[in-house]
């Protein structure tokens, strides 16, 4: 409970402090003629398909009344321009105009000015780590935040570090989600120790999922003595699980086992995880009456799942 107190408190102080320094981030950008959350409306009307009032509203958490006003401001300015819906004769849609979109443009501009200023007094470490961490914030917080595909690199060689932050994410999921003792961490590092023992580049295949450089998951297959294609895991963080990032991976695995000859595939599931056991049924396996022994739980037995290229 303490610990929960802690978080709270922590996130608070973050908010006061963020506050101050986005105040003080636009202080000298935006001028007396608009406020930043005008600007805010500008942008968002830039961004927008089919916008209107009522959509700005929702999407930026402003008041209709300061919303429309404001929209009849950019007006006046000739910022903006309003055209009547087709299908609705109540409905608005509002578009930049020219004068708009330079005037966005010469606010994008400072923005990023005073943003490489920032850059200048930090080392490429910490670059890169604050615009991880801000991709973060609004993949978890924003339930409307979509992966962006393009953003998103699969590379199939390990490097340094790999192993330590694939063992971390393999813990959050099943620690975290299914409620599993923190000593189940002990049995995933035994796991991945073994697998690196037995990683055989030549015949093995790893795929490290990145998105905007930060590892939000991973998948391996590996060939045992028989010859045979084992999915050992087909992991992606929580907050990043999409149908389309799934298939993306998926197609890069059945692309390489296609290659290698492999008619099937197969991989283990503990059979009390109905979630998992489902999403492998929905791409394709299919259960066999083959079990064995969870080697990471105790009394836990293993589904062995097979599906056939």
């Amino acid at each position: 409970m303490e610990y929960e107190k802690k978080k709270i408190e922590t996130m608070r102080n973050f908010n006061f402090y963020y506050i101050n320094i986005i105040k003080n981030f636009y202080k000298d950008i935006v001028n007396y003629n608009f406020s930043l959350n005008e600007y805010r409306i500008l942008n968002e009307i830039n961004n927008l398909r089919d916008c209107t009032s009522k959509k700005i509203c929702r999407n930026l958490y402003l008041e209709s009344n300061f919303v429309n006003r404001t929209l009849r401001k950019f007006q006046k300015f000739n910022l903006v321009k309003k055209k009547l819906s087709l299908l609705d004769k109540r409905l608005y849609y509002f578009d930049l105009t020219k004068e708009g979109k330079n005037k966005l443009k010469n606010f994008n501009r400072m923005s990023d000015k005073k943003t490489k200023e920032i850059f200048s007094n930090l080392d490429i470490y910490d670059r890169e780590r604050l615009v991880k961490d801000m991709s973060s914030i609004k993949m978890i917080l924003d339930v409307n935040e979509k992966i962006d595909l393009e953003n998103i690199f699969i590379r199939d060689t390990l490097m340094y570090g790999d192993i330590s932050y694939l063992i971390y994410i393999y813990s959050l999921i099943y620690i975290q989600k299914y409620n599993f003792p923190l000593s189940f961490e002990a049995n995933i590092v035994n796991s991945f120790s073994n697998f690196f023992k037995t990683y055989d580049e030549k015949s093995d295949k790893i795929w490290i999922v990145e998105y905007n450089n930060e590892i939000i998951g991973f998948s391996c297959i590996m060939v045992n003595d028989y010859k045979e294609a084992e999915l050992r895991w087909f992991i992606l963080h929580p907050n990043y699980r999409a149908k389309e990032l799934e298939k993306l991976l998926l197609t890069k695995i059945l692309e390489f086992c296609y290659k290698k000859g492999f008619e099937k595939i197969f991989t283990y599931v503990s059979d009390d995880l109905e979630n998992e056991i489902k999403f492998y049924e929905k791409i394709g396996f299919k259960k066999t009456e083959d079990f064995k022994n969870n080697p990471l739980r105790k009394n836990i037995k293993m589904i062995k799942l097979e599906m056939e290229i």
